[in-house]
């Protein structure tokens, strides 16, 4: 049985982390020829990690290239808020227990970290949050994450823990993570906490021994071809 600390913070009646994700040794995927797969690739969100770990219908992390962390698959900013996240996974505090809901029902003006994820969505134009305007709502608002990226320290502090990782793995690794952002008068500080890390699922096949076929019944507890 595994115990883990949920990371995060408290907002009005919810409690979630605001940043959370998968971050991949290897990139699995690429969509420009300038992009270099060993540098690393991360699925991220608002929220608790679950919409980055599992595969969502109709909502979408951001997907982050360490090499090129600024450079999107997507290239129009219609196409931007269409894969964008619409929903955050949190822990409501007054009914204790885990739920989803839209961005637009919980993220507000009064949320800290706003201007480091979001941007604002003007008349088909995103533009980065610099101040909030009284004509500025929620519904608005679309992760983009822009903020962070090119703003902050979060890329370089999350490649450098890849490469650390990989290199004592002697693997490319898989990684789930928290990230907390703490405003400053100028640059926030960006926490890191690291969740799990395990060699990169994608790849395990290859360096995992297989186990003996040629037991007798009465040894086998149970047999499986991946990692239990």
């Amino acid at each position: 049985i595994l115990l883990q600390v949920v990371q995060g913070q408290s907002y009005h009646h919810y409690f979630f982390p605001a940043l959370a994700g998968v971050a991949l040794g290897r990139a699995p995927i690429v969509w420009n020829p300038r992009l270099r797969r060993d540098e690393g690739f991360v699925r991220l969100v608002n929220g608790l990690g679950t919409r980055a770990v599992n595969r969502v219908a109709d909502d979408y992390p951001r997907l982050i290239t360490m090499s090129h962390p600024t450079l999107r698959p997507e290239t129009s900013p219609q196409a931007i808020q269409h894969y964008s996240q619409r929903y955050i996974d949190l822990i409501d505090l007054e009914a204790n227990a885990f739920g989803t809901v839209p961005i637009k029902d919980v993220l507000k003006a009064d949320y800290d970290p706003l201007r480091w994820i979001a941007s604002i969505d003007e008349d088909d134009t995103l533009m980065p949050m610099v101040s909030l305007g009284r004509n500025v709502t929620p519904d608005r608002f679309v992760l983009t994450f822009d903020n962070l990226v090119q703003r902050t320290d979060f890329v370089h502090l999350l490649k450098n823990s890849l490469l650390t990782l990989n290199r004592r793995y002697n693997a490319p690794v898989e990684m789930e993570f928290a990230a907390t952002i703490t405003p400053t008068g100028g640059r926030p500080n960006v926490t890191l906490h690291l969740l799990q890390c395990r060699p990169q699922s994608s790849l395990r096949e290859a360096q995992v021994r297989p186990v003996p076929m040629d037991l007798a019944a009465s040894d086998r507890l149970f047999i499986a071809s991946r990692m239990v």
